[in-house]
């Protein structure tokens, strides 16, 4: 379902409709009721399955030959970062370590929270292509036809159970016991279908040999 049709499904157990006077609920307000149910489902998801369900990954990002260190993207500065890959030579590239810090045996290591360094010493002596991963975040279903992406459709229908049971709560009213076994049947069957842990992305990330010329630190 897109944001539209599960907005009509909301409507339709809260008894919403539109232009009708005194009511509970505006069309922007089952908008957010859906947002923040995809949002609420999709953090609760990350604590039971596993953490390749929820992988995305950053546009590739270039280190400059001869650079120390390498700022993140604005777009990355918030982002839970898990993996980094060297996709210089193609795909799958090759994991690589970071280390706690300058002293420790690994590829890189975080400076600060904004910046990687490459060693203490200097930076890769050509440019390398890296690769991030980081755990998803729910995105803004900002259009009536934006689907949901982190929750497959088969589960659709449960965003439209816990936004309509949220509704119910705003409005400080008491969701009918048969909505909450409805919605907690769902959520046990999304639990499960998350705890296979299947990755988002279908790009094999298998680390083949290092190369004797490779410039990373071992």
């Amino acid at each position: 379902m897109n944001r539209l049709e599960m907005q009509q499904e909301v409507s339709f157990r809260l008894n919403f409709t539109e232009g009708s006077a005194d009511q509970d609920f505006t069309t922007t307000r089952l908008q957010k009721l859906i947002q923040q149910s995809y949002n609420k489902l999709v953090e609760r998801a990350k604590l039971v399955g596993t953490r390749r369900q929820f992988l995305d990954a950053s546009a590739d990002i270039t280190w400059a030959a001869s650079a120390q260190q390498l700022e993140l993207p604005e777009a990355l500065l918030n982002k839970t970062i898990v993996d980094i890959y060297d996709v210089t030579n193609g795909e799958p590239g090759y994991p690589l370590v970071v280390a706690n810090d300058g002293l420790s045996a690994g590829d890189m290591f975080w400076y600060d929270r904004e910046t990687l360094q490459w060693s203490t010493v200097d930076g890769p002596s050509s440019a390398r292509t890296l690769r991030l991963y980081y755990v998803a975040t729910a995105e803004e279903l900002s259009l009536d036809n934006s689907t949901p992406r982190l929750i497959p459709p088969q589960f659709h229908e449960l965003i439209v159970w816990d936004a309509a049971i949220l509704g119910r709560q705003i409005a400080d009213e008491g969701a009918p016991e048969s909505w909450l076994y409805e919605r907690n049947e769902m959520w046990l069957d999304f639990a499960k279908f998350v705890a296979l842990g299947k990755p988002l992305s279908d790009t094999p990330r298998i680390r083949p040999p290092l190369s004797e010329d490779s410039d990373w630190m071992y």
